[in-house]
């Protein structure tokens, strides 16, 4: 008579935009029956998941237990999935090729994705004794990241290769305002790198 296969489920954990995965022994403590059925083969089954959006490649289960499967760009979240073992044995009364279903978990984590602007508009030059000058825009399409993000703060460091010629300089996070002091009887050009 042939006996149902069985196994034991478990869970993996990876971080959102991670590549392929390939995880070994998600599938644990298989029997394929008693040992006049060793030679048998064993199939899983996914029978349902939970959040099939959170996958660009499916999670799919090899007879050895591996997991491979690859999340969505951005994309983090728990996925349940139902999975089912069978064997290649009989499975007419009083055989039976079906073993049990297991409920296992995957977990996509998310990171922190980098922020990004572009240069807006900027004096190509001050003059001299000037005193205080605002500038507005000068950073635009700022993207914060993807949606769970968008409640961060952006944020800038401006590094000079002549801070000399500046008394002061002070940016406004929200409004992306510049307002900087030239010193008195200051010349000289200055690059400014922003990130």
């Amino acid at each position: 008579m042939n006996d149902p296969p069985s196994f034991e489920g478990s869970y993996h954990q990876s971080v959102e935009d991670a590549p392929r995965q390939f995880v070994n022994n998600f599938a644990q403590h298989i029997v394929k029956g008693p040992e006049d059925e060793t030679s048998q083969n064993v199939t899983f089954h996914i029978l349902n998941c939970s959040n099939p959006d959170l996958f660009e490649e499916m999670p799919v289960l090899s007879s050895n237990g591996s997991l491979t499967y690859k999340s969505k760009p951005d994309a983090f979240g728990e996925a349940i999935l139902e999975i089912k073992i069978t064997d290649d044995g009989p499975d007419d009364p009083p055989d039976v090729a079906s073993g049990n279903t297991e409920q296992c978990t995957i977990t996509v984590k998310p990171v922190n994705d980098p922020p990004s602007f572009t240069m807006g508009q900027f004096p190509d030059y001050i003059s001299e004794d000037s005193g205080y000058r605002k500038v507005i825009q000068w950073a635009k399409d700022i993207y914060l990241g993807p949606v769970n993000e968008q409640d961060q703060t952006p944020g800038f460091v401006v590094n000079n290769d002549n801070p000399d010629l500046f008394q002061s300089s002070r940016i406004s996070r929200r409004k992306v305002i510049w307002n900087m002091k030239q010193l008195p009887m200051n010349l000289g050009l200055q690059k400014l790198v922003s990130v």
